[in-house]
């Protein structure tokens, strides 16, 4: 019997929702990493030894790069209300004075009935460990899946620098919160609990689609200190 092409979509996004590779990600979730976690494991060292810990490989503009947030990076204290233990990621670029834009893409760890993903955060450092003030979000959603994606968060950050040389993208979790992904009982649309390192404690709330929709209503997506993400810088 030949499948309809609309049908095969259908199918397609659906294998996407239920695959089981082992190999995706942890799924812990930010819970269960809480009540694990010490704080006084967390680095408290200087920018340049953190930069030891990564050992972040030098990257470049306008490339898709591939990562992810696991156990096995460095944890740093993220300041905010509250403050909460992260994982840590850093990618190295060299930059000329400008304004600059960062995607960032994280995919959901879908397989299984128990299913999570990594809320992000992005800080922007230069070569001595100083911060980019002015990196803000402005763009921030989750998305239904496509046929080469999961269900996943869309991001875009903004930020401008005055110098050239190194800088340093910061990639950690949002663990503010252990609050689930769920839709808004009235909009029936999906909401997730930012913390203040992201929009000042509001919602954020986007177009959900029936597949998020109805992956919403039947299965909560946990937050989680880990996950894959992608990335490019323009």
């Amino acid at each position: 019997m030949k499948l309809e092409k609309p049908l095969l979509s259908i199918l397609g996004i659906l294998g996407l929702l239920l695959m089981t590779s082992s190999s995706f990600g942890q799924k812990v979730t930010t819970q269960e990493f809480l009540d694990k976690v010490d704080v006084n494991q967390c680095f408290t060292k200087t920018f340049d030894e953190l930069l030891e810990g990564v050992n972040p490989q030098k990257d470049y503009l306008n490339k898709k790069i591939k990562s992810k947030l696991d156990n096995k990076q460095p944890l740093v204290l993220i300041e905010g209300e509250p403050t909460f233990p992260s994982p840590c990621n850093l990618h190295k670029f060299d930059l000329e004075d400008g304004k600059y834009s960062l995607e960032l893409i994280s995919l959901g760890n879908m397989a299984g009935f128990k299913k999570t993903i990594m809320i992000p955060l992005i800080k922007v450092y230069d070569k001595n460990g100083r911060i980019v003030e002015n990196c803000r979000a402005a763009k921030y959603e989750t998305r239904s899946p496509t046929g080469t994606l999961p269900f996943h968060i869309y991001s875009l950050w903004e930020f401008d620098i005055e110098n050239n040389g190194l800088y340093y993208i910061q990639v950690t979790s949002d663990n503010s919160s252990d609050s689930n992904l769920a839709l808004d009982e009235v909009s029936e649309q999906p909401v997730i609990s930012a913390g203040t390192a992201i929009s000042s404690g509001s919602p954020i709330v986007t177009g959900a689609g029936i597949v998020t929709t109805m992956l919403l209503k039947g299965y909560p997506v946990k937050r989680s200190p880990y996950g894959k993400y992608k990335i490019i810088l323009k």
